[in-house]
């Protein structure tokens, strides 16, 4: 995806959603940096969900993108995955 996660973010979760199905390709995994966030590998069916819990909270020292992997090369650019990612930044005192 484009989405960045913010540096100094904690991370609850990244949940995704299959919109469309993705031909070809059986499964896919979502991961934040070197972080895998998805409890399983997601089958690629239209409606397949993940709520992205795996990695529990972690803290995100820089800016990261989430990538997402299929099992294999999909047949068709056709395939659509809603990402949500939870977080939340903790602002220190101005004062």
């Amino acid at each position: 995806t484009t989405m960045q996660i913010p540096a100094a973010a904690v991370v609850d979760a990244v949940s995704v959603r299959v919109t469309t199905a993705i031909p070809t390709a059986t499964a896919f995994t979502v991961k934040v940096g070197a972080t895998t966030v998805n409890t399983v590998a997601v089958p690629v069916a239209a409606n397949s969900t993940d709520p992205g819990t795996l990695a529990g909270s972690f803290y995100n020292s820089a800016t990261q993108g989430v990538t997402i992997t299929p099992s294999a090369t999909p047949g068709a650019a056709t395939g659509q995955i809603r990402v949500t990612v939870h977080y939340h930044l903790v602002t220190v005192p101005t004062s």
